[in-house]
């Protein structure tokens, strides 16, 4: 019978002697992917007032959704990305605002059309040319 023992298994074995080195590389590569997936799922904003927050808002939802967004639906988009989770404000140390933008196209499109479709938002009108 091979014991396990002797060889590069051994407790003074080269895997031995590298197990914590291999460990941190897992470690810092699990990490890598957790963020790499949260980022591309969320947005951290940082603002120094409520009116920069809203109009970062409303720029990544424009670039996120393929509906147009207009400048007069931002109140909404802000007020109801919070109360649908979409928004919220994350801790922070300090007197720093953050604030955490869930990036889910279609959370964001049916926040657009249930607001259109109850009245609480509008398309403008179009203009009327002089003819």
């Amino acid at each position: 019978m091979i014991g396990l023992r002797p060889g590069i298994l051994a407790e003074d074995g080269e895997v031995a002697k590298r197990w914590p080195t291999w460990l941190a590389f897992a470690g810092l590569f699990l990490g890598l992917i957790l963020l790499l997936v949260y980022a591309h799922h969320n947005w951290i904003e940082i603002s120094t007032s409520e009116d920069q927050t809203m109009a970062k808002l409303k720029h990544h939802v424009t670039a996120l959704v393929k509906v147009p967004v207009f400048d007069h639906w931002t109140p909404y988009l802000w007020q109801a990305g919070q109360a649908a989770m979409l928004v919220s404000r994350t801790r922070s140390g300090g007197n720093v605002n953050l604030w955490t933008v869930d990036l889910e196209v279609d959370s964001w499109t049916r926040l657009i059309t249930g607001g259109l479709a109850q009245g609480v938002i509008h398309l403008p009108m179009p203009t009327q040319r002089a003819t």
